[in-house]
């Protein structure tokens, strides 16, 4: 199995670099990507930054030269719910893209997709669940920065678990 784990910043892979052992840059290019393999898995960390078109390329770049069997998007979220904790784990069970201009995420300004729940993910979901702090929830994919407090009025209040970021909407359409 071959799992590709993308992140926009260092500072978010550190850890998992750390504690798998990665060592060098697998390839040079525009995003360091680093590989490790873990009994039968080949993990595959790419960071990505930030912009959607070096997020894009990376994504492309992977999938076509090592085509991992299952992505992971992983980072840093903005908490858009009073309980969060540092550490919290949240699992994107919908996501969100708001859209560049607009300010109320809705079904009808913003696009909203469903990750249905296989039976595999279930699995991990549970064991997850029973060793961390874990929530499954609602990703808002940022096109441009919004402060926290104007972002927070703008979702409906039902979304469950809401966190934001600027990559997950895009990596789960491509």
């Amino acid at each position: 199995m071959r799992l590709a784990i993308f992140a926009a910043f260092p500072h978010e892979l550190n850890r998992l670099r750390k504690n798998f052992g990665f060592g060098k840059k697998l390839e040079k290019g525009l995003f360091p990507l680093f590989s490790i393999r873990q009994r039968s898995c080949e993990i595959i960390a790419v960071q990505t930054g930030m912009r959607t078109d070096t997020l894009k390329a990376a994504f492309t770049h992977v999938r076509e030269k090592y085509h991992p069997d299952m992505i992971l998007s992983i980072g840093f979220c903005g908490a858009l719910y009073s309980e969060a904790q540092i550490g919290d784990l949240v699992w994107a069970s919908q996501y969100w893209h708001l859209l560049e201009g607009e300010t109320n995420l809705t079904q009808g300004n913003a696009v909203m997709t469903v990750v249905p729940a296989d039976f595999s993910s279930k699995k991990i979901l549970e064991k997850l669940h029973a060793q961390i702090r874990f929530y499954e929830g609602s990703f808002i994919t940022l096109s441009t920065w919004i402060s926290k407090s104007r972002l927070i009025q703008a979702i409906p209040r039902d979304i469950p678990i809401p966190v934001c970021d600027r990559e997950t909407y895009h990596l789960a359409q491509w």
